[in-house]
């Protein structure tokens, strides 16, 4: 309250003082430019600049609100497009692919990062199977953010793969592989690709990159590379390959089947004999038995006598007996196929060995116990490899 009445006592003062000067003194005042001459009081002229000063604020001021509202404006604008692509975002979760996808991409010249908007957009268009539009949408989401190429790329291999555009997947990847050749994500995509492609031999060579750049735990990448690895050699020209497989997989002997397999199915049977003599020298398999067995190599009499010399260190293997019973058709040694089938059952009974010994009693002759094996053995030989019986004459 003091300072108010001072302050009132102090404008009173003055404004008295400044009346007694101007009447005293009003002063002379004159400005002239360019032949133009304004003559005027010195109290009035300071007057006037005084109201131009204020003027002159005055502008400013509004002008500056001006420009406040213009920035609120756009803020309520920026809100407005943040909260339409929230509600885009949220009906994409819930699968309303159109309004999601219309949201998105109104919203994106809003927004600060509009590279995410048009990325879910194509993700909806993608759901709705306008691929050329999803494409169209990741394109713009990499035009607007250099740093979102990447991701764009990605986002885009991701809905081709889903869609199983494999080969158009693939064209992507090979356009980030050159920009990032040792993204992890990309090389993951890539095996995958490749392996929807059954490209095995793509596959072998990616193998070394997947594990340099840590793409899986190690586990996982050795499975990876030793299916490649036993659906190439299972292959026409597997055995071609068979030296050539890493060192890590040397002993494998699910590669020793598949090679194998191949070279049967190739008609290598030479070089399939060959492999799994080598590999069942190291180690032992049931399977690879069983394969050894059925395998017509042009010297069945040499392969017969690889069988018996196993046998002098496993007498008692059942599927080895199975496998030189099969050998000795292969021979035409008819009584020593027999004795060979029976071992081989009495060791180790199951249905394929009946009914190789069932239809091998029926070709001689012994009919009944023929046709109770193969009864026994669920009914007719379906299955069994093509082998040579012995012709009953008449």
């Amino acid at each position: 309250m003091k300072a108010r009445t001072l302050l009132l006592c102090a404008v009173l003062v003055i404004g008295g003082l400044l009346g007694l000067f101007m009447a005293r003194d009003p002063g002379y005042l004159v400005l002239a430019y360019d032949g133009a001459v304004l003559e005027t009081s010195l109290w009035f002229g300071l007057a006037l600049l005084v109201a131009a000063y204020v003027a002159v604020r005055l502008l400013l001021f509004v002008l500056g609100r001006l420009l406040r509202g213009k920035g609120l404006f756009t803020a309520w604008r920026a809100r407005a497009a943040q909260r339409q692509t929230n509600r885009g975002l949220l009906l994409l979760e819930e699968g309303d692919w159109a309004q999601a996808k219309n949201l998105l991409v109104n919203a994106a010249r809003g927004v600060a990062a509009p590279a995410i908007n048009y990325l879910n957009a194509a993700r909806a268009a993608h759901q709705l199977g306008a691929f050329d539009e999803r494409d169209e949408l990741l394109s713009q989401a990499r035009q607007q953010d250099s740093k979102a190429a990447p991701a764009a790329g990605l986002a885009g291999v991701d809905l081709r793969m889903a869609a199983g555009q494999w080969r158009e997947a693939l064209a992507s990847l090979r356009e980030l592989q050159a920009l990032a050749p040792k993204h992890p994500r990309v090389l993951e995509r890539l095996w995958r690709c490749h392996e929807a492609l059954e490209d095995w031999t793509a596959l072998i060579e990616l193998a070394p990159a997947l594990r340099k750049a840590g793409a899986a735990d190690a586990e996982t990448l050795n499975a990876m590379e030793q299916q490649a690895w036993r659906r190439r050699l299972a292959t026409a020209d597997g055995l071609k390959l068979w030296e050539k497989r890493p060192k890590a997989l040397k002993d494998d002997l699910d590669l020793a089947l598949a090679a194998a397999l191949g070279g049967q199915a190739a008609g290598d049977a030479a070089g399939a004999e060959s492999l799994l003599r080598e590999a069942l020298g190291r180690n032992w398999r049931d399977d690879l038995v069983n394969l050894y067995g059925q395998l017509k190599s042009p010297a069945p009499d040499h392969q017969l006598a690889t069988a018996e010399r196993w046998l002098e260190d496993r007498p008692d293997d059942g599927e080895l007996l199975l496998a030189a019973g099969r050998l000795a058709l292969m021979n035409a040694d008819w009584p020593k196929a027999r004795r060979y089938f029976e071992a081989s059952l009495h060791r180790k009974p199951n249905s394929e060995c009946r009914a190789e010994l069932g239809r091998l009693l029926i070709a001689l002759g012994e009919t009944r116990r023929g046709g109770e094996l193969l009864t026994q053995a669920a009914g007719a030989p379906t299955g069994l490899p093509d082998l040579p019986l012995p012709q009953r004459s008449g």
